[in-house]
Parts: C-alpha cells; structure tokens; sequence
C-alpha cells in the first residue's frame, strides 16, 4: 500500500483499489490532512494522472482523468456519470437537471440510484449533484459531501 500526503490541510483521504487500473475509490475523513492511498497496484502513468488530478483539485481547478472505466456499469448509469464528469468544479446540478440533460426528464430518482453507484467518487464528481431541498445523499458520507461542497465554494447548504 503506498499513502502519500499532499501538503494541504483538507482533511480527505482518497483511497484508490486498483488492480492497474483504479477498480474503486472510497472517500475518507482525515484529520491529518489531504492525502491519498493505493491499495493494490496501479500503473506509474495512471498514478502519475492521479497525482495531476489531485493537485488540480486542490488548486480548485477543473480536471479528469480519462482512464477511469465505466463500460461494466449499466447503459443508464454511463450515461449519468458522463454527465458529472462535465459538471466544473464549484458548481452543481440537480438529480433532475442531470436527468434532463440526458434526455431522461422523468429520471431523477434513477439519477440518484446511479449517483450512488458511481466507483469513482471525486474523479467523477457526484458530490456535485444535490436534490431540489436537500444535499440528497453520498456513498462516502453526508459530512464528506458537505466537506467537499464547502471546499470547492459552494453557499447553497440545506440542513
């Protein structure tokens, strides 16, 4: 397992299951500071990828990675997790705004059932997704969510 801590004071641990490729990424608290594991192995460049994807992160600039695979998931949940991967950092969607863009309007609850079933939380920014009168929900967490939300600006907190 390699950690390695970026020198910031976010208190997020990014832990990466990979099996040359990232399989999975869970989202932790971490009162330490920001800094990300790899359980497993993963390829230099896509680490190499990774590290850039952080730092811009953190720096609160836009970023992807494009090696991510989502060809295993269901058609529908591609097609949401495409949209988020377009949402730019500070900003958010509603379930339904992301069902509209996918020209599923009446979707919004399988929005959010696909939301829930995204592998690469952060990487693929579902966190930026938010019900009309609420955060709705997060696989890592509500506190994660609203952590994540506060960094990257966001005012429009529901409690």
């Amino acid at each position: 397992m390699t950690k390695q801590y970026l020198n910031h004071p976010l208190p997020l641990l990014i832990s990466l299951i990979a099996d040359k490729s990232i399989q999975k990424v869970e989202l932790l608290f971490h009162p330490q500071g920001f800094a990300y594991q790899i359980n497993g192995s993963l390829k230099p460049e896509f680490e190499k990828q990774v590290l850039t994807f952080l730092k811009s992160y953190l720096s609160k600039q836009n970023s992807s990675l494009h090696f991510l695979q989502t060809n295993a998931l269901p058609v529908f949940t591609q097609k949401v997790l495409s949209c988020l991967a377009e949402i730019p950092f500070g900003k958010s969607m509603s379930y339904g705004q992301v069902a509209e863009s996918i020209a599923s309007p009446k979707a919004a609850r399988a929005v959010g059932s696909a939301c829930g079933k995204n592998p690469f939380p952060l990487f693929i920014p579902c966190h930026r997704v938010l019900a009309s009168n609420s955060l709705g929900g997060f696989s890592s967490g509500l506190h994660i969510k609203k952590l994540l939300l506060d960094f990257e600006g966001h005012t429009a907190f529901f409690d």
